[in-house]
């Protein structure tokens, strides 16, 4: 759907009596930017002494400033460059003169910063905080500022920060900055707690020439050869050749693998052979240290569940080979290639390409993804809600601590008289009961026809 980004003030009138809670809305003015589908307005915030309204605009890149002094036609004042510290701000909250923005990193896996201005717009300092920071706040006394921080994977879910929340004490100068992280749920957490994948763990084309094989361990046994790093039309691999020499040859390609948090993991690779001889074994070991000779260690052959290149150069793939009796360690995978360099027909030449690591983690703090804050009126206790996870953190902010993290629980859409219109085929609104799981949020509701429906209401 096309969306035009604007800013709108309405005026709130009693309209009954005050325990009715009913309020009446009348719009006074609108600011339309033009602009569709760019995020050009989204998060706002008030400045009273000034009268303006300051909002994100991830379209320039910028925080701009709205004048509403007279609230039936609003003005763009001016607008804040936010380019020198991120790609973009995804969040704005202003207090005593002070505006602070949350800028993502050019590289959202990686960590953002909040960045704090006048309320003239002048630069005033920035801090560093975790990756993708969302949401901000100052408390309601102006000394801290609350920043959550979702971590959000990449598209290709290599790379998954932690979700964190940054606390920034103002009191010296915004340059004190605690970082909080759900660490100490790992393996202890509400089962209603959301935590899911998959993640593709890792992935080593050899396309990057800067890096050639430096992103792996390589070992050799003698002093004669190595695998090196070599290309065809293009494309780069991993190569060993011993044919025509009249040594032997021992020879190791190795990555390690942290799979502690998996709860399944496979890897893969591709690989292409020309002449005869010699050995190739696929090797996995958890008690490699990494550095001295690999025979010191114990490896464990995977060499029969992977199918290899028989010969011409012919790129075969090895097909997904299973590291189930291995996620719950630190894992050392070795491409390992041998001659006994008897005969010129004793060395085949192997290249190796497109090596994978993938699985599903459980990992808490990787999944956790904060995103909004509330804090209490007297900034003793703020709550973070992981909106993706169906949680709500609790800090202490007199200690900077997270005291708990809670499931927020799951609706029997089966009981009487919990009725949900979940079709967005039908023209008409149709409440009903139905077989149905949700979050609290039913924004969240997922239709699950092949589950039984649960028991009872939470």
């Amino acid at each position: 759907m096309k969306k035009l980004y604007t800013v709108g003030v309405a005026l709130a009138l009693a309209a009954g009596s005050f325990a009715q809670n009913l309020i009446d809305l009348s719009l006074v003015g609108t600011y339309e930017t033009g602009v569709f589908d760019d995020g050009a307005i989204e998060i706002v915030t008030y400045d009273a002494a000034n009268k303006h309204v300051i909002a994100v605009n991830a379209s320039t890149n910028s925080v701009d400033v709205f004048n509403i002094s007279n609230p039936a036609s609003i003005t763009l004042g001016f607008s804040i460059d936010v380019s020198p510290y991120g790609k973009a701000a995804n969040s704005v909250a202003f207090h005593n003169d002070v505006i602070a923005a949350a800028i993502e990193n050019n590289n959202k896996q990686e960590n953002g910063r909040v960045v704090f201005f006048n309320d003239q717009g002048n630069y005033l300092a920035d801090v560093g905080v975790g990756a993708l920071p969302d949401m901000l706040m100052f408390t309601h006394d102006g000394n801290k500022v609350l920043v959550a921080n979702e971590g959000e994977p990449s598209d290709e879910y290599d790379v998954d920060p932690h979700g964190t929340v940054s606390i920034i004490d103002m009191s010296g100068g915004a340059a004190n900055v605690t970082q909080l992280t759900f660490d100490a749920f790992e393996g202890n957490y509400d089962a209603n707690i959301w935590v899911f994948g998959p993640l593709e763990y890792a992935f080593e084309d050899f396309q990057d020439t800067t890096v050639g094989l430096s992103n792996l361990t390589v070992y050799s046994r003698f002093s004669n050869s190595d695998w090196y790093y070599d290309s065809f039309s293009g494309d780069y691999f991993a190569e060993a050749n011993g044919y025509g020499a009249d040594t032997a040859s021992d020879e190791w390609l190795m990555g390690e693998v942290d799979l502690r948090s998996f709860t399944d993991a496979s890897f893969s690779f591709y690989s292409a052979k020309n002449f005869s001889g010699g050995d190739l074994q696929v090797l996995v070991s958890t008690d490699y240290d990494g550095s001295s000779d690999p025979l010191t260690a114990t490896w464990a052959d995977l060499t029969d569940s992977c199918t290899l290149s028989t010969g011409g150069y012919v790129d075969t793939f090895s097909g997904d080979v299973s590291l189930a009796n291995y996620i719950s360690s630190s894992t050392w995978i070795a491409i390992h290639y041998t001659t006994t360099g008897i005969g010129s027909g004793d060395g085949a030449l192997w290249q190796i390409d497109d090596i994978e690591v993938k699985g599903t983690t459980l990992s808490l703090a990787a999944n956790l993804e904060p995103e909004y804050i509330a804090v209490a009126p007297d900034n003793s206790t703020a709550w973070v809600v992981c909106q993706e996870n169906n949680a709500l953190a609790t800090i202490d902010l007199t200690t900077n601590t997270i005291t708990a993290l809670s499931a927020l629980g799951f609706k029997d859409w089966m009981a009487p008289g919990n009725v949900l219109d979940a079709s967005n085929n039908a023209a008409d609104v149709v409440l009903k009961t139905g077989p149905y799981l949700a979050c609290i949020n039913p924004m969240q509701s997922k239709r699950l026809n092949t589950m039984a429906p649960p028991t009872s209401s939470q």
